[in-house]
C-alpha cells in the first residue's frame, strides 16, 4: 500500500546544516503507526536547516558532509517477508527544514527514493519452498550507492549494481517484493 512500515528500533540519520550527521536514538511507534525518534545537536544561535534520510544505515558517511551530495545505499541483497518488502531497503529522504533559529521539535515528511517492486514467479512445483531469489539486468543500475541531493530530494547519480538477491527463510508464496532504483523494463 506504499505507506512506510516503521518498525521499533528504526533510525534516521539527520544531517544539521549541511555540516553535521547524526544517527537517531531507536523509534518509537505510536498506536496510529506514526514513528518519533530522538536526535540531540549542540545549541545554536541563528537560523538552521536539517535533512533526514532513512534507514540511517543507508548513507555512506563521507569525511566531509555535503547535504546536496549524501551517498545513499540501495541494498543489493535484501531480506524480505513472505507478504512485503524489507523495510530497512525502502529508502526515505525527509523534505528539507529551515528555521531562523535552532527548534526544539521537527516533523519530517519523507519521499521514497526507491521504486517498490512486486514480481510474480511461475512454473514451479506449488510445494517447493524458495530461499533465494536473484535478479540482473544487464546495464540498469537496479542498487548500489546513489548520490542524493537531500535539500531537493532528487538523486543526482545512480549506483553501479545490476543485481538483486532477495534472502528467505523458505516461502511458498510465489509473489516477491522488493526495492530498486527506478528503472525502464
Amino acid at each position: 500500500n506504499k505507506i512506510v512500515k516503521w518498525s521499533e528500533g528504526d533510525q534516521l540519520k539527520v544531517i544539521e546544516n549541511s555540516a553535521v550527521y547524526r544517527t537517531s536514538e531507536a523509534a518509537t511507534i505510536d498506536a496510529d503507526g506514526k514513528a518519533q525518534f530522538a536526535v540531540s545537536f549542540p545549541k545554536k544561535s541563528g537560523a538552521v536547516a536539517y535533512n533526514g534520510v532513512f534507514p540511517a544505515s543507508a548513507v555512506v558517511e563521507e569525511t566531509e558532509v555535503n547535504a546536496n551530495e549524501v551517498q545513499v545505499a540501495v541494498k543489493s541483497f535484501q531480506y524480505p517477508s513472505e507478504d512485503s518488502f524489507d523495510p530497512q531497503a525502502d529508502v526515505l529522504v525527509a523534505k528539507q527544514l529551515e528555521f531562523e533559529a535552532q527548534p526544539t521539535e521537527l516533523n519530517m515528511q519523507f519521499k521514497r527514493l526507491v521504486a517498490m517492486g512486486k514480481m510474480t514467479l511461475t512454473n514451479f512445483d506449488e510445494n517447493a519452498e524458495i530461499v533465494k531469489v536473484v535478479f540482473a539486468t544487464e546495464d540498469q543500475p537496479l542498487a548500489g550507492r546513489n548520490v542524493v541531493n537531500t535539500t531537493t530530494g532528487k538523486v543526482v547519480e545512480y549506483g553501479a549494481e545490476t543485481a538483486i538477491t532477495l534472502n528467505y527463510d523458505g516461502i511458498t508464496s510465489r509473489d516477491i517484493y522488493f526495492t530498486c532504483n527506478p528503472f525502464a523494463l
